[in-house]
């Protein structure tokens, strides 16, 4: 993961894009985000490594990022949402590379320079999508 970006998540009505080099240091204002930004990649590796199934674990074995309505930007009852930015250094499992050369989606001569996730959350009980 090279960037990512929180919408309505916290403090952020929309962060810019987050980018993560070897040495990232955060600084602001008590309660501007910081501890937020922070321990969201954490949030997203407890959601993949333990093979959740829900689009983001907000409480699990590394950090308790809070529930649902803590983590909505004021309260408001509208969805949450995060983007994941990849540079060239994901590399892609070679079963999924095989099928996407298949649909010509990745192409070796021209790898991707960049590969954005977006995931939208509604509050549960609500559609997701």
């Amino acid at each position: 993961m090279q960037k990512f970006v929180l919408d309505h998540i916290r403090s952020f009505k929309q962060s810019k894009e987050i980018e993560l080099k070897p040495i990232t240091v955060f600084v602001g204002k008590n309660s501007s985000g910081k501890s937020s930004l922070i321990r969201f990649p954490a949030v997203l590796a407890q959601t993949f490594k333990e093979n959740a199934h829900t689009p983001l674990l907000l409480f699990g074995n590394f950090i308790d990022y809070g529930n649902y309505d803590d983590v909505i930007y004021r309260h408001e009852s509208s969805s949450i949402a995060f983007r994941i930015i990849f540079g060239p250094e994901a590399i892609m499992p070679r079963r999924i590379r095989r099928q996407a050369e298949y649909f010509r989606f990745f192409n070796p001569e021209h790898p991707f320079s960049r590969v954005e996730l977006h995931v939208e959350i509604d509050k549960p009980g609500k559609n997701c999508r």
